[in-house]
C-alpha cells in the first residue's frame, strides 16, 4: 500500500468513525428531545487589546452552540431564533471534549450490563442540563430496590448520579445516592450517600462503572443500616443549633425548616423538638424536603444537598 492509500485509508476511517460518534449522539438527543444538548467545540483563546485580537499559545476557549425555536401560534410554524453562543471555559490546547450525550451512552451501556434483582423493574433514567448546557447531571433510579428507614417505615430507593460538564466544573463522576419518597403527588427528595460514596473520574470505561455500581447495589443495606441509626439519635437544642449553623442558613430559612410539616406525617421539627422527641433522620427528611420544594435554583439544590450530608453525618459521628 502506497502512502498515498495509507492516508485516504486513515481519512476513511476516521470519517466513519466521527459518523459513529454523530449517529450516537442525534440518538440520544432524539430520545431526550425535552434536553437543549449544545453543540460544542473549541477555538483558538484569544483577548482583545485596543484594536487587536491577540492569540494565547497553547490554550483553547470552550464555546457551545444552543439553537432556540420559537412557535408562531397563529401560523403553527416554527422559526430558528439566533444561536445562543455561551463561553464556557478555557482549556489546554490538548483538551478533548467529552460530549453529555456520550456519557449518558455510556450509562446506558453500563445499565445494560448490570445483573441482579435491582434490575427487575427498568431504572429510570433522568438527564438534565444546567447554565446552557455547561452542567449535566443524570439521575437513575432503581424502582426494585427499594428499602424501609426508621421507625415509620419510609422508603428510599437506590440511585446513582452521573456528573459531566464544559465548564470543567465538575470532573467527570459518578455519585452513589438514594431517594426517598416525600410528597404523595410522586416528588422525590435525594439523599447523599455516606460511608460509601465513591468517584469514578477516569473515563468512561463500562466495566469499570459496572463493577463499582455493583458493589455499591450490593452493600446499600449497609447505608440503610447507617439511616436506621439515625432515627434512633435524639437531638438536643444545641446539636439542632450546631447543625444549622454549620449548613449557614440564615434565621429565616432556619425557622422555615423547623416549621415545615413533614410530608405523609402530622409533625414538623419544631413539633417533634418539644417533645425532645426529634432525630437526625428527622432533620435529614426535613432539610431534604425543604430543599427539593423550596428552592428554586437546580444547582444550588445539588451543593445543599451534598452539604447537609456531609454536615448530618458528622453530627451523628459525634
Amino acid at each position: 500500500m502506497t502512502a498515498l492509500e495509507q492516508a485516504a485509508q486513515l481519512a476513511e476511517e476516521a470519517r466513519q468513525k466521527h459518523a459513529e460518534k454523530q449517529e450516537g449522539i442525534n440518538d440520544v438527543r432524539n430520545r431526550y428531545s425535552h434536553i437543549k444538548f449544545p453543540n460544542v467545540y473549541t477555538r483558538p483563546a484569544s483577548f482583545r487589546d485596543g484594536n487587536k485580537v491577540i492569540d494565547v499559545d497553547g490554550r483553547v476557549a470552550i464555546v457551545g452552540e444552543t439553537v432556540e425555536l420559537q412557535l408562531n401560534k397563529e401560523t403553527q410554524t416554527v422559526a430558528l431564533m439566533t444561536p445562543i453562543t455561551p463561553f464556557y471555559a478555557f482549556a489546554s490546547s490538548q483538551y478533548k471534549i467529552a460530549p453529555h450525550e456520550e456519557a449518558i451512552l455510556g450509562l446506558e451501556g453500563m445499565l445494560e450490563e448490570l445483573n441482579g434483582s435491582y434490575t427487575d423493574i427498568a431504572p429510570i433514567i433522568e438527564p438534565a442540563v444546567f447554565n446552557q448546557g455547561a452542567k449535566m447531571t443524570v439521575n437513575v433510579r432503581f424502582p426494585s430496590a427499594e428499602y424501609p428507614v426508621g421507625p415509620n417505615q419510609e422508603k428510599v430507593q437506590v440511585m446513582v448520579e452521573m456528573r459531566n460538564s464544559y465548564d470543567l466544573g465538575w470532573e467527570f463522576m459518578i455519585r452513589f445516592k438514594a431517594w426517598q419518597k416525600v410528597c404523595s403527588n410522586g416528588m422525590y427528595g435525594m439523599k447523599e450517600m455516606q460511608r460509601i460514596s465513591k468517584k469514578h473520574r477516569q473515563n468512561l470505561d463500562t466495566g469499570t462503572l459496572v463493577k463499582e455500581v455493583s458493589t455499591y447495589m450490593d452493600r446499600f443495606s449497609e447505608q440503610v443500616g447507617i439511616w436506621d441509626r439515625w432515627a434512633q439519635k435524639k437531638l438536643t437544642e444545641n446539636g439542632i443549633g450546631e447543625i444549622f449553623e454549620a449548613l449557614e442558613f440564615s434565621e429565616k430559612r432556619i425557622e422555615e425548616v423547623k416549621m415545615l410539616p413533614m410530608t405523609g406525617r402530622s409533625e414538623s421539627m419544631d413539633s417533634l423538638s418539644k417533645k425532645d422527641d426529634l432525630t437526625l433522620w428527622d432533620v435529614n427528611s426535613a432539610i431534604t424536603q425543604f430543599i427539593t420544594h423550596e428552592i428554586e435554583s437546580d444547582l444550588v439544590r445539588i451543593d445543599m444537598g451534598e452539604k447537609t450530608a456531609n454536615v448530618l453525618q458528622k453530627s451523628f459521628e459525634k
